[in-house]
C-alpha cells in the first residue's frame, strides 16, 4: 500500500474529568478557546482525512458542533474515568466509526489540547515521516542530555541518565515522550489494546514552544505569555 493511500483520522480527546473542562466548560488561552489551537493545527493538515473531538461530555460535544468542529458521539460513562488509558478512548473511537459510519482508517493520530503550540506544518511533517516507514506507532518527544535522578522515600537519589560522567554534548540522549503533542498508531495496534505495538519511532520536537504543557503550572504561565505572539505569527488566517 502506498503511504499516500493510507487514511488518517485525527482525534482530539477531551474529558470532563479534566478539571479545566469540568462541567463542560471550555477553558481559554490568550483570549481564545484552548481547543482552537489544536483544532487549527490539525485542520490545516493536507494528510488528515478526518478530524474528530472525542469527548465524554454532551455539553462539550454541542459546543464543538456549534463551532463547526466534528464531535460525532459522546463517550460512555465507563470511559469518563480519568484512570482509563487513552488506548481505550481511541479504540472506542475506531469501533464507533466502524459500527456507525462503516469506515476504518488506517491510522489514528492523537493530539491533546494541553499542548497548544504546534508550528505550521507540524502535523503533516509528522505524518510524512511516519507513513512511509514500517511502523506500528510513533510519538513526539524532546531530546534531553541532562542528568536525571529518581527520588525514593528514605533512599539516596538514584542516577538514571546514561553517561553522566561524559560531557553533555557526547552523552547518549534520553527522550521525554510528548505523546499529547502528537502520536500515531495503526488501527490494528489500537484495536489490540496497545498504544505502541512492536515497531515504534520517536519523532523529535525541535520547537521549544511545542513542549509547553498547560497542565503543568509553570507551563501554563509560559503558555499565557506565548499565546498572543503565537496567534499573531503562526496562526493568523
Amino acid at each position: 500500500m502506498s503511504f499516500l493511500s493510507q487514511s488518517v483520522v485525527a482525534v482530539i480527546p477531551i474529558s470532563e474529568a479534566d478539571t479545566d473542562f469540568a462541567g463542560g466548560q471550555m477553558p481559554q488561552l490568550g483570549g481564545r478557546a484552548l481547543l482552537e489551537y489544536t483544532f487549527r493545527a490539525a485542520r490545516e493538515s493536507r494528510l488528515v482525512d478526518r478530524l474528530i473531538v472525542s469527548t465524554d461530555s454532551a455539553r462539550i460535544a454541542e459546543t464543538c458542533k456549534a463551532s463547526g468542529i466534528d464531535a460525532p458521539f459522546v463517550r460512555p460513562p465507563e470511559l469518563a474515568n480519568p484512570n482509563v488509558p487513552i488506548t481505550e478512548v481511541l479504540r472506542y473511537t475506531l469501533e464507533w466509526l466502524r459500527e456507525h459510519e462503516h469506515t476504518e482508517p488506517d491510522w489514528v493520530a492523537m493530539l491533546s489540547v494541553t499542548y497548544p503550540f504546534r508550528p505550521k506544518g507540524f502535523v503533516d511533517a509528522f505524518i510524512q515521516t511516519v507513513l512511509p516507514e514500517d511502523l506500528d506507532s510513533a510519538f513526539a518527544a524532546i531530546e534531553e542530555r541532562h542528568s536525571h535522578w529518581v527520588l525514593r522515600e528514605g533512599e539516596q537519589p538514584e542516577l538514571v541518565s546514561f553517561g553522566a560522567d561524559v560531557a553533555k554534548a557526547h552523552r547518549r540522549p534520553l527522550f521525554r515522550e510528548l505523546s499529547g503533542l502528537m502520536s500515531m498508531a495503526k488501527r490494528e495496534t489500537i484495536l489490540a489494546g496497545n498504544l505502541y505495538g512492536q515497531k515504534l519511532a520517536i519523532i523529535p520536537a525541535h520547537d521549544a514552544r511545542s513542549t509547553v504543557n498547560v497542565h503543568d503550572p509553570i507551563g501554563h504561565q509560559f503558555a499565557e505569555l506565548l499565546a498572543p505572539r503565537f496567534l499573531e505569527n503562526d496562526r493568523v488566517e
